[in-house]
């Protein structure tokens, strides 16, 4: 028997998520005929008649592998369809169906979490559920909606989790970025099957309506959460850090965090205890195990504390207001949990009960496919299982610190590609800070719950341990610690990924001296060769030609030139830095770059000219370029450059005069991405 075959919910995972990734990143030859499939009814029974086929074939001549390739297929078509009917742009009612821009709309909403309040602006997500038209029809549509409004009480006054409102305002639709190194914040929003946003003024473009009348499980979660987040919100005894700490903690709802705090945690390698994720799951899971190994009244009924683990983990999810990445942790651990109970062979089965979790997940939203709180939640998972360190000892004490010192080096290796990757940063104190750090927030999060309770004592001790907490975090994170503009590519992350799965994989079998060190060395050094090779083969391929950049932000436009490993920029701030530029030069291994202002260049036989100058009009005539680039919004007499050799102009305003050949103009928009 193959040795794949002890993992077979991983076995079916696979065809299930390549049918995913062929929705999310579509190809040419196969988009178009896969998505007729999943919503044509003629081509969907052309497939159903050939699996048929292929099912009789298999049953009177037992073609070997022949079975496993139909229920690949299925589950291929599967996963694609899934992905499909997710994204709501593909229902007949979809909102972006119904909309018209630059008209105003009326639409019957109902909030889909709690106001985000920001410096300068709040924000809310809603549920859209009727449009009315002008002439009084009412539409049933589907999709949520991004509201920004002021920082106005009046909001807060009149806002309920379950009530329906009436949003009066123009929809505009998502701008996608066209900069590959900016966070793309539009396709964040559209996994959470946000499509459209609106400003408002006034509470009269958002009126109340009427209470829900009946509540839903997650109508009733969202509503403890908006409970508890307005109940911490209130509370005088704590500052504003303790404020948000404590909502973070207990709630997940981690964006009223400063920014200061969040860089000052990423930096001592303890993010992860203030991030939207299922660590805060996984500390609830361990008190509980602390909590039963001193009074465990069912240590002859193991199924009622599995049932009692397993109902506190969801009812912290539920006080989330069902936070995905929360309830994604409850699900893996609920199943690890029965999986320990039921099977005695760990090694085997926690994968599979994993791939369980990850097929359940991707069910209800595969979008979440190229998520990255979903690659770091389910890649530390499998680092706790496989990759931490195991020792037994006789004090509890000392077991306590080093499942807490096992569980950071196992998660901090399953997770490092993608932190790499993502974040281009390593903290080298971060064992010693989950030390310090995880077991105080353990208990800061057992007060949190005390807090709840109308006493000051648990609130004030509850802010004294969060600026202890500040305190300690702050002396374990320096710039000195912390390692940041690591050259990591997605070719990096794919061999370091590698490296870790071989050493997972045969380490244990040199400790039981099925296969002799020699051997896993072999198996390094090749993989350390390939990575070497595919890092410099990228690098000549990414960095050979010379090329000419632009992008438009929304104060101003930036431009550069690339060539072998070294890029000048006409201008570049701190903030273009931390935007994007940093993780242009990370990723396409530029070890150096340059500032130097220019507004001229020739590239492969083409002449470009950037102007922002009335009187660069006589350089234009004199240089004659073929590619203008017009910085300013100033009108300009075109007809003075409107010469033959002038193959483009590129401009941030729309103005033009009479008899130009308006075929040659192509106007900048905010986040416009050029390359020449």
């Amino acid at each position: 028997m193959s040795k794949f075959s002890s993992f077979p919910l991983l076995r079916l995972l696979i065809p299930f998520v390549i049918g995913i990734l062929f929705y999310v990143y579509p190809l040419s030859f196969a988009s178009e005929f896969l998505e007729n499939m999943v919503k044509n009814f003629y081509y969907l029974f052309f497939v159903v008649l050939i699996i048929i086929g292929l099912s009789i074939v298999q049953f009177f001549f037992n073609v070997k592998y022949l079975f496993s390739f139909i229920v690949d297929c299925v589950l291929f078509l599967f996963g694609y369809g899934m992905s499909y009917y997710q994204d709501l742009s593909h229902h007949p009612n979809f909102i972006g169906n119904f909309i018209q821009q630059d008209e105003h709309h009326y639409i019957i909403v109902k909030p889909e979490d709690v106001i985000v309040h920001k410096d300068g602006f709040n924000k809310l997500i809603v549920k859209s559920y009727l449009l009315l038209d002008e002439e009084k029809r009412i539409q049933k549509i589907e999709g949520k909606i991004l509201i920004y409004f002021p920082t106005d009480t009046s909001f807060d006054a009149i806002y309920h989790p379950n009530a329906y409102y009436l949003l009066s305002a123009q929809l505009k639709p998502l701008k996608h970025t066209e900069n590959p190194y900016v966070f793309d914040y539009a396709n964040y929003l559209k996994k959470q099957s946000v499509y459209y946003t609106a400003n408002i003024k006034s509470t009269k473009e958002f009126q109340f309506l009427s209470y829900k009348k009946f509540w839903s499980v997650k109508d009733w979660a969202l509503y403890v959460r908006y409970i508890i987040v307005h109940y911490f919100q209130k509370n005088t005894y704590l500052d504003r850090h303790s404020k948000a700490i404590a909502i973070a903690l207990l709630t997940g709802f981690d964006d009223e965090l400063d920014n200061d705090i969040i860089r000052s945690f990423a930096y001592s390698g303890t993010l992860h205890i203030l991030s939207v994720s299922g660590f805060h799951t996984g500390l609830l899971f361990l008190l509980i195990n602390f909590i039963f190994s001193f009074i465990d009244p069912f240590k002859n009924k193991k199924w009622w504390r599995i049932i009692i683990t397993i109902s506190c983990l969801f009812f912290y999810a539920f006080i989330s207001g069902f936070s995905p990445p929360i309830v994604r942790a409850a699900i893996m651990l609920s199943l690890v949990l029965i999986q320990q109970y039921i099977y005695t062979d760990r090694i085997i089965h926690t994968l599979n009960i994993l791939s369980a979790a990850a097929f359940f997940v991707l069910v209800i939203n595969p979008l979440f496919i190229n998520d990255v709180g979903f690659l770091l939640s389910f890649s530390a998972i499998i680092g706790l299982a496989y990759y931490s360190p195991k020792m037994i000892f006789e004090n509890r004490f000392i077991q306590s610190i080093w499942d807490i010192v096992s569980m950071s080096i196992g998660a901090q290796i399953a997770t490092l590609p993608f932190a790499l990757y993502y974040f281009h940063g390593f903290a080298f104190l971060f064992l010693i800070s989950n030390i310090i750090i995880i077991p105080l927030s353990t208990i800061i999060m057992f007060v949190d719950l005390l807090a709840l309770f109308p006493l000051s004592f648990f609130s004030v001790l509850l802010n004294y341990l969060i600026q202890l907490l500040l305190y300690l975090n702050s002396f374990l994170s320096t710039s000195y610690t912390y390692y940041d503009w690591i050259h990591f590519t997605w070719i990096d992350a794919l061999f370091l990924g590698g490296l870790i799965i071989v050493s997972g994989l045969l380490i244990p079998k040199i400790y039981d001296k099925e296969i002799s060190i020699f051997k896993y060395i072999n198996v390094v050094l090749i993989l350390l060769i390939l990575w070497i090779n595919g890092h410099f083969i990228f690098q000549f391929f990414k960095n050979e030609r010379k090329v000419f950049y632009l992008y438009s932000d929304k104060k101003q436009i930036y431009y550069w030139i690339q060539k072998n490993q070294s890029i000048i920029f006409n201008n570049l701030d701190s903030t273009a830095i931390n935007y994007w530029a940093k993780n242009l030069l990370l990723e396409s291994y530029y070890k150096k770059y340059s500032i130097y202002p220019f507004n001229y260049v020739i590239l492969n036989g083409k002449k470009i000219f950037i102007a922002d100058k009335e009187r660069d009009t006589i350089l234009i005539k004199q240089l004659k370029p073929n590619i203008v680039i017009w910085k300013n919004k100033r009108k300009i007499n075109w007809e003075k450059i409107n010469y033959s050799e002038l193959q483009k102009i590129y401009w941030i305003n729309n103005y033009l005069t009479k008899n130009f050949d308006t075929s040659k103009v192509s106007i900048i928009q905010n986040g416009k991405w050029l390359m020449f």
